[in-house]
């Protein structure tokens, strides 16, 4: 089975810069090795020291941290997030991420109303790391 890094299934509704802080192999979905009409699963490698935006859409997202570690905004939940921390985001929960040094690498999943075009970046107050 072949796992292609860097097919971000978003990737069309994002800007080049934030498409290029972050790699994802999909292994399970419509377009995945592992044909999933109703679920999108792969894994996500985010750079160090990046800022993935403050984002919504109408897909249930979970994330298990792997490795690295980021600040997670999840609606009004800010902290940090490391290897073996759990984060869900309900369908349209604002969302966004800030590596540090390490960046992070998570296996991610898309569940619910999976459509891509809901996929939408939205108003953004970043919020640092702690010193």
């Amino acid at each position: 089975m072949c796992c292609p890094w860097g097919s971000n299934p978003v990737e069309d509704n994002t800007e080049a810069s934030i498409a290029a802080m972050i790699s994802v192999a999909t292994l399970m979905g419509p377009e995945g090795p592992i044909p999933a009409p109703d679920v999108r699963l792969g894994l996500v490698y985010m750079r160090p020291d990046c800022y993935y935006p403050l984002h919504i859409h109408d897909a249930d997202e979970t994330y298990v941290i792997l490795a690295g570690q980021a600040l997670w905004t999840a609606g009004d939940d800010v902290r940090m997030r490391g290897a073996g921390d759990m984060v869900h985001h309900p369908s349209l929960m604002p969302h966004a991420f800030r590596t540090g040094s390490e960046g992070f690498v998570a296996l991610w999943r898309w569940s619910g109303d999976i459509n891509l075009h809901s996929y939408a970046f939205i108003e953004d107050t970043q919020v640092e790391l702690p010193a």
